[in-house]
């Protein structure tokens, strides 16, 4: 008796948040001087809580604010004369105003200056609207209820916005009602398409489960706005801030639960959530429910992902023209496996953030698993040592090393101020770059220096192809870890070149992957014509890859599952071409 879980696809951190979020965390890793938001950054008792142990204090009044101290506005914006007073007082200002918020505030100053009354539809209580009303001068009013419309003056033009998490429904209502009533009335629709499309799938999401769980914020607009319309379907709505407050009565004997969080929850509370809901008992069996656990098993613990590099050995041969051999599989699966999860769990800190489920897992097994681990280790040494020639044992050995030295000091402590880093994983791009040359290096070489041979062209390209495939996956991986990887201060491709740059980077290296193979492929100069069929697998890598940049929320071990799958496609063809 199992209960399935249906996540919405707008879940979680949006633009805004996600911004004010990257910017504060991005500054707190810069150590040239302490540190404030102005008010809290973002309505999220957890992410707070967060901020407040790396040392960022919250202060409201900015003429308390050191004159040598830096200030992040909040994703909610501040009217202007708090911006003016903190100039004043010397002190470096970070703007992380969300961008809908900044237009609605220059939309507001342009209207004002034309002479025009502000109506802002909206919580005058809440930072966001103090902020817009700052913007507007004196002739403004913030409205939360019809009642409020009597105080409009009826002689003057009148220009009507929204807080950017309003209640579409209640907008609506309200500046038809403005309409009704007054002349001369220009309205914009100023709620953010973010709010449009959770209230919206909220209602979707209502037709086909039996209760919703709304993650986020007591103190969150954008959050209670989602618990109104979950309660306006009818469907029985709950509002929690974290898995502790779950109850499990109310939901058990459930068949299906839907999940869907505000705009100010990490994904990593939205992950926490998903993981308790699916261990409590629901109203029906379901076959596949087991079979999901059991793909989440293969994913967490690594032995799909080593599975996946040991299936690219079978694509490396034939495309090297090496006839395979068991133990080049058993070697890449042992590798991957074994230095995947050994540098985890000893930099176990990000997991906490982005995989809350793993951390479990492998707190729950770890010492088993580094056990397990040093065992493949030495399984994997004797397999290249006695079943294949001398010089891929030594290569082995010597990726084994720096793979193990990864989370580990290299450098004399007097030179780490000069050069910036003391372990490779603190270099930036490190996690990405590394990775992506380990599993070519391993998948390619291996195979090469048990035949030997002159180095070719052939090498070369079969390592580029490898490398480029790994480099995919990571860098894919790297972006849905930003906010762990940020907090703990690792330096991934995403956080060096930024979410955009990131992703035109990994669509570039898929493009010139697929443009590299089908010339190298079609010419047979290199690779033999049939390695043209492995354009397939890396198309549907494609499009994974781009629908994982559209939703940034798609369920972890899902995501990680089908992008893998990709590898064994390639495998099984590079097989079949072969025997």
């Amino acid at each position: 008796m199992i209960m399935r879980v249906k996540i919405a696809r707008a879940s979680g951190f949006c633009m805004g948040v996600r911004r004010a979020v990257n910017i504060v965390l991005s500054a707190s890793n810069k150590k040239n001087g302490k540190l404030f938001t102005f008010g809290p950054l973002i309505h999220n008792p957890q992410v707070l809580s967060l901020l407040k142990e790396k040392g960022i204090e919250i202060i409201d009044d900015p003429l308390k604010i050191p004159k040598k101290g830096r200030v992040v506005i909040r994703a909610h914006g501040v009217p202007p004369d708090v911006k003016e007073i903190i100039h004043r007082q010397g002190a470096q200002i970070i703007d992380a105003t969300c961008p809908k918020v900044a237009k609605v505030q220059a939309i507001i100053k342009k209207e004002a200056e034309r002479g025009r009354f502000i109506v802002i539809i909206g919580d005058p209580n809440h930072p966001e609207v103090k902020g817009l009303m700052g913007s507007a001068g004196k002739n403004v009013l913030a409205v939360d209820s019809f009642e409020k419309l009597s105080l409009i003056p009826t002689n003057e033009p009148i220009t009507v916005v929204a807080q950017t998490t309003q209640n579409e429904e209640f907008f609506n209502q309200i500046q038809n009602e403005i309409k009704r009533k007054f002349s001369e009335v220009s309205v914009f629709n100023t709620i953010c398409d973010s709010t449009h499309k959770r209230q919206r799938e909220v209602k979707n999401l209502a037709k086909g489960v039996d209760a919703i769980v709304i993650v986020g914020g007591k103190n969150s607009a954008n959050t209670r706005r989602l618990v109104e319309v979950a309660k306006e379907t009818g469907v029985n709505a709950y509002h929690i801030e974290s898995e502790k407050e779950i109850k499990e009565e109310r939901l058990k004997n459930l068949s299906i639960v839907g999940v869907t969080a505000g705009a100010s929850t990490p994904n990593w509370v939205i992950s926490q959530v998903v993981e308790k809901l699916e261990k409590i008992k629901g109203r029906e069996s379901s076959f596949f429910i087991w079979i999901k656990r059991f793909r989440n098993f293969l994913v967490k613990s690594n032995i799909f992902i080593a599975g996946a590099a040991g299936m690219l050995t079978f694509v490396s041969c034939f495309l090297q023209g090496f006839l395979f051999r068991l133990p080049f599989f058993f070697i890449a699966f042992g590798y991957i496996f074994s230095m995947h999860l050994i540098n985890r769990l000893t930099d176990i800190d990000a997991i906490k953030f982005n995989d809350p489920a793993r951390r479990e897992f492998y707190e729950r097994y770890g010492k088993v698993l580094i056990i397990f681990s040093l065992i493949v280790i030495v399984m994997i040494l004797f397999f290249a040592r006695f079943y294949l020639s001398f010089n891929p044992f030594l290569f082995l050995f010597a990726a084994v090393v720096i793979g193990l030295g990864y989370n580990f000091p290299f450098i004399p402590s007097s030179w780490v101020k000069k050069i910036g880093f003391s372990k490779i994983k603190e270099i930036p791009g490190s996690k990405t770059l590394f990775t992506a040359i380990g599993w070519g290096a391993i998948i390619t070489f291996i195979p090469y220096l048990h035949y030997g041979g002159d180095f070719s062209i052939k090498q070369l390209s079969t390592f580029i192809v490898m490398f480029l495939v790994a480099f995919i996956r990571t860098a894919t991986f790297d972006m849905r870890d930003i906010q762990g990887d940020l907090i703990v201060g690792k330096e991934t491709f995403p956080i060096v070149l930024g979410e955009k740059r990131s992703k035109l980077l990994i669509t570039m290296t898929i493009l010139f992957l697929s443009i590299f193979l089908f010339l190298l492929s079609a010419s047979s100069f290199i690779f033999p014509v049939h390695a043209i069929f492995f354009l397939a697998p890396i198309g549907y890598l494609a499009l994974l890859v781009f629908a994982s940049f559209s939703n940034p929320f798609w369920y972890t071990y899902s995501l990680e599952f089908f992008i893998d799958i990709a590898f064994y496609l390639m495998g099984f063809i590079a097989l079949f071409l072969m025997f």
